[in-house]
């Protein structure tokens, strides 16, 4: 092969090499804010704002390529670049490292780019850095940006543009400022070989407006003259490459895999000849139209293969997705290998992008192919070296010889198909002489495609089967973990069934048996998880070949075996010494017969548990599980309103008035009043109608198409804002039944009453002050109409000549007012609630008697949704700040003894009206849902762990909801309970049934995950499920410790308060 080439003078690489490269990454660029389009609505305002990209394809369209850059989800940043350089394909996991990059310990494209051009300069996202930092490490060319800052969508550009420009111009960066200025001549310094730039404003501007607002058309108008002005600097020599690394949503968010996420764009220019499908010069007696058939053929059967949907591309971004051809963004990398010269990273899985292949010497058709071939069997070598070390290694089953030999034998095919070729006596005189005629060159032709379709065909089959089975299961740990998972459920229902259990236990660990069966159970399971450790070690023997080599236990640590051994052995010793100490033995049926008679309330519960848990087994049903938990929440209301009336002691005439009656009702209104919001996710589209806080504005909207459309946005959106500030007036009164649970007020209350009522006032104004500030930040044509204010010259001279008020011109007033809803009014009411959260902790320290504890849970409840309203969007928001009005509602007495026999209707209800609240705050179980700009509510920093937690408390504020709500009625009805073993028995029962409520679910998602690992939608909708259950599963472990140290450490202590007498 090499002399073949080399005798018809094909060279064996690009020749010659760019010498130097401009990259640049947009983040976010998403594919349609690229190409010019068409019939667009007026305000969207991505569309047609970058013209450079259509002025370069239409001016230079041999020299200027533009590609569909498909990226593999999740799309997070860190995981995206990391795939960029080696050419390798993401794990889910990579996803949860995106705000903790770590070293790159493989081979990556950006190490030979560092030996191939020895003067690399940076500047840009610290990710870069953190990820590859064994490159990146001269702080002379290093100019790395915090990457977190949401809000700020100018820093991190304007700080890359502020060491740019002077770079280019002079050709390094001079540390005398009066050197800094611009000189925009195009001539280049030999003193730069690489830039690398990482621009974040259209990503953080998407975080925060979406992609339709105005700040998104500023930032990509900025993006476009920072274009026109680099390409000044592109000569011969250099290639400039422009891409983004992932898409957005339509809200403006990523991490998933819609289409909006998974499509960003590439564009290659350079003043050389790029392509051959747009060249004018022929290759022998091939022609452009030729090339452009082939390539438009290869990437079709690449489309095919790896199940790329035009159509549903062209319905969601609303572009023809034909005109454009599809690159994995792996495909990148060795492609910029091939045209830098340098070696392609070991562990690359890509396939070169077949339009940049361009053999600058002179040679005819069909060495033009033979070229493609050579270049193509370089790279399929590449792959197969990898796989075949890979193999070797014998780390995963999938990989092993017998399993690649399917994809190897395309390999082998295609290299005997061209050695047949070889042999052949037209392919011999085409060799040997320096022309043949157009008969034979046709047939030469047709062979040599052939062949070339072959070895993309091994390259691209190898890319599908590796994302197949890329991610590597550890069965044997996972089913260990759901068997722990589930014998601590069978341990609570068991408990759950029969409460006198708990005393059994008591009683049985007691006696010497069950003592020396759980030691000698434990002890023995911690020595078999040290033998069995140490066999997993070995490379030989019986363990080897039937657990081991398999990759069954291969993430099984010491630590691990001994601990789920011995847990196991004590479990087991524990259950045989129960089983043969009690009554456990006796006639199980029949006591569980008996009691399903006799406990039928406690039967639905289970079954609502249950078939709640099995539906985390179907992706339609996790699609649609906020359905399901209105359907869960509404069968429970109706079985609460049938309890509470059956067991109310009212008559006929005063149950109109009793909350026995009205509490169930009003849940059912709320359900289906805040039904009507939430977020859609891409599965729901396009029948999902949710309204969302970006819907609410206080201008007209230029894309809708009638008068009502256009104004009944801003009339929903003031009657939104009147009934919330009308419910929000009744709030303070919440604090009445805070302070006077058992009691009429007095005249004088008390002065702490006093204030955390006037300061519950406060925070309360505040927070809807700043819910319409947010609502008139998000209005695209109120933004649009500052902007244009502040760019206006009458505003630049009556700013700078007039308008000074202690010494800020108005612009700066302007900054500052906007910092007092950002920043200093979250802050106040962060610290508001967090002094409500200290006073019910103090006042639950040492409680004077059980009505405390339930006052000191009402404070606790109101200082968390204090909080939790400031983290949420508007409508969110509001839903939760006037949560207390409805809790109010389920906890009004009427009836103490129906207070006690709906207890476990409450409590279901409660529970999955904290699930119900996740969805109406507008979150999901997907990535893109996940509310990021909430880390930067009262912070201008970036600080890990505080903004850590208030994303957490973003996401999650709806259960906390649901638990600080439940803890208030538990201590209700606690507290009405005189007789101390009634009290003791309805805690522990409500333990147990909240235990169940997370066990059951936690269970079974470990079981389908399992079940499920290799499904089509594992990643998209299983793996982030589970994911959101095991936070829960933490979340309430957390809850219950807590109220076990709220409620049951003071349960036997603390009296019962005595009545006031009036």
């Amino acid at each position: 092969m090499k002399a073949i080439v080399q005798s018809k003078g094909i060279l064996d690489s690009y020749e010659p090499p760019f010498q130097r490269a401009i990259i640049v990454l947009i983040d976010a660029l998403r594919f349609d804010f690229l190409p010019k389009l068409s019939e667009r609505p007026s305000d969207q305002f991505y569309t047609n704002r970058l013209p450079i990209v259509q002025d370069l394809l239409d001016q230079s369209p041999e020299s200027t390529v533009l590609f569909q850059f498909r990226a593999d989800p999740p799309t997070t940043t860190m995981q995206r670049l990391k795939a960029l350089m080696t050419g390798s394909l993401p794990t889910f996991i990579d996803a949860g490292s995106n705000f903790a990059s770590s070293d790159v310990n493989e081979d990556h494209l950006l190490r030979h780019l560092v030996r191939r051009f020895k003067s690399t300069y940076f500047m840009g996202d610290d990710t870069w850095k953190n990820l590859f930092s064994d490159v990146l490490n001269d702080n002379s060319r290093i100019f790395p940006f915090d990457s977190f800052k949401v809000f700020d969508l100018d820093t991190v550009d304007h700080g890359i543009l502020g060491k740019l420009w002077p770079l280019l111009a002079d050709g390094h960066l001079s540390q005398d400022p009066t050197k800094s200025s611009l000189i925009d001549n195009g001539s280049n310094s030999s003193q730069w070989d690489c830039i690398i730039t990482h621009f974040l404003g259209v990503d953080h501007c998407g975080h925060t407006y979406g992609p339709e607002h105005p700040s998104m058309a500023a930032k990509l108008d900025e993006m476009n003259t920072m274009l026109q002005r680099l390409v000044q600097y592109v000569d011969e020599d250099t290639l400039l490459i422009l891409f983004g690394d992932h898409g957005m949503s339509v809200q403006g968010d990523h991490g998933g895999e819609s289409e909006e996420e998974v499509m960003s764009g590439l564009l290659m220019h350079s003043k050389r000849p790029l392509t051959l499908s747009h060249s004018n010069h022929k290759k022998g007696d091939l022609h452009q139209d030729y090339f452009q058939h082939l390539f438009s053929k290869i990437h079709r059967n690449r489309d095919k293969a790896l199940s790329y949907d035009h159509d549903a591309i062209t319905a969601r971004l609303g572009y023809d997705a034909t005109a454009y051809p599809i690159v994995s963004q792996i495909h990148l990398v060795p492609t910029l290998s091939y045209l830098f010269g340098t070696p392609i990273p070991f562990g690359n899985l890509g396939a070169l992008i077949p339009d940049l292949l361009y053999p600058t010497q002179q040679v005819d058709g069909p060495a033009t192919l033979l070229y493609f071939i050579q270049q193509f069997r370089i790279n399929a070598l590449q792959v197969y070296n990898y796989l075949s070390m890979y193999s070797s290694s014998g780390k995963h089953n999938g990989f092993s010889i017998s399993a690649l030999d399917p994809l190897f034998q395309i390999l082998y095919a295609a290299d005997r198909r061209l050695d047949d070729l070889s042999s052949q006596p037209t392919f011999k005189k085409w060799v040997g002489t320096s022309h043949s005629s157009e008969e034979e060159s046709t047939t030469l032709v047709e062979q040599l495609e052939d062949i070339l379709m072959m070895y993309d065909e091994f390259l691209i089959a190898t890319l599908k089967y590796c994302m197949a089975i890329w991610a590597q299961f550890d069965v044997g740990c996972m089913v260990a973990g759901s068997v722990i998972l589930v014998a601590a459920l069978l341990s609570i229902v068991g408990v759950f069934v029969k409460p006198r259990w708990i005393y059994t236990f008591q009683h049985a660990f007691n006696n010497t048996v069950v003592r020396l069966l759980t030691t000698l159970g434990a002890a023995s399971g911690f020595i078999f998880g040290f033998a069995v450790a140490h066999l997993s070690t070995q490379e030989s023997g019986l363990w080897y070949s039937y657990v081991a080599r398999h990759g069954v236990f291969d993430k099984m640590s010491i630590f691990g075996w001994t601990t789920t051994l011995a847990f196991l052995g004590n479990t087991a010793g524990l259950a045989i010494a129960i089983a043969t100490q009690s009554e456990l033995t006796l006639s199980v049926f029949q006591k569980c017969s008996k009691w399903i008679s006799h406990n039928p309330e406690l039967i639905l519960v289970l079954i609502t548990s249950l078939v709640h848990a099995l539906t985390l087994g179907s992706n339609s049903f996790i699609v649609y599980e906020d359905s399901v938990v209105r359907f869960i929440l509404a069968s429970w209301s109706i079985y609460w309103l049938i309890r509470g009336v059956a067991s109310s002691s009212h008559t006929l005439r005063s149950l109109k008035s009793s909350s026995d009656l009205w509490a169930p009702i009003l849940t059912l209104l709320f359900i289906q009043a805040t039904a009507t919001t939430g977020l859609c996710r891409e599965e729901q589209q396009p029948n999902c109608t949710y309204v969302h806080s970006g819907s609410l504005s206080f201008m007209p909207s230029a894309n809708e198409t009638t008068f009502v459309d256009n104004w009944l946005t801003v009339i929903a959106t003031t009657a939104f804002l009147l009934a919330s500030i009308f419910l929000c007036i009744f709030l303070p009164g919440v604090m009445q039944q805070a302070w006077f649970s058992s009691s009429k007020p007095k005249k004088t209350a008390s002065t702490s009453y006093t204030w955390c009522k006037a300061l519950y006032g406060l925070s309360i104004g505040l927070t809807m002050l700043r819910y319409i500030y947010l609502i008139f930040e998000n209005t695209s044509s109120t933004q649009y109409i500052v902007v244009s204010t502040l760019q206006s010259s009458t505003y630049q001279n009556l700013s700078s000549a007039v308008i000074y008020l202690d010494g800020l011109t108005a612009e700066q007033w302007l900054h500052t007012f906007t910092r007092l809803f950002q920043i200093y009014i979250p802050r106040l009411n962060y610290l508001i609630g967090g002094l409500f959260l200290s006073f019910a902790f103090c006042k639950a320290w040492k409680p004077v008697d059980l009505k405390a504890l339930e006052e000191s849970a009402w404070i606790a409840h109101i200082g968390g949704t204090i909080i939790l309203a400031t983290v949420q969007r508007p409508i969110g928001g509001v839903i939760i700040l006037c949560w207390p009005l409805m809790l109010q509602t389920l906890t009004r007495r009427s009836d103490k003894s129906s207070i006690s026999k709906t207890l476990t209707a409450r409590l279901v209800v409660l529970h999955y009206l904290g699930e119900h609240l996740f969805f109406v705050t507008g979150h999901q179980a997907i990535l893109t849902a996940i509310h990021w700009e909430t880390a930067f509510i009262g912070f201008d920093e970036m600080y890990m762990i505080p903004n850590a937690i208030l994303v957490s408390l973003a996401t999650l504020g709806g259960f906390i909801v649901s638990w600080s709500s439940s803890l208030v009625v538990i201590s209700q009805v606690l507290g009405d309970n005189p007789d101390p073993r009634l009290r003791q028995a309805i805690y522990q029962a409500s333990v147990l049934l909240m235990s169940l409520f997370i066990f059951i679910p936690t269970s079974l998602s470990s079981v389908f995950i399992i079940v499920l690992r290799r499904h089509l939608m594992t990643w998209k909708i299983f793996a982030p499920r589970f994911l959101l259950q095991c936070i829960l599963f933490f979340g309430s472990c957390l809850y219950l410790m807590a109220m076990e140290g709220f409620i049951g450490g003071n349960l036997s202590d603390v009296p019962l308060r005595q009545p006031n007498r009036l």
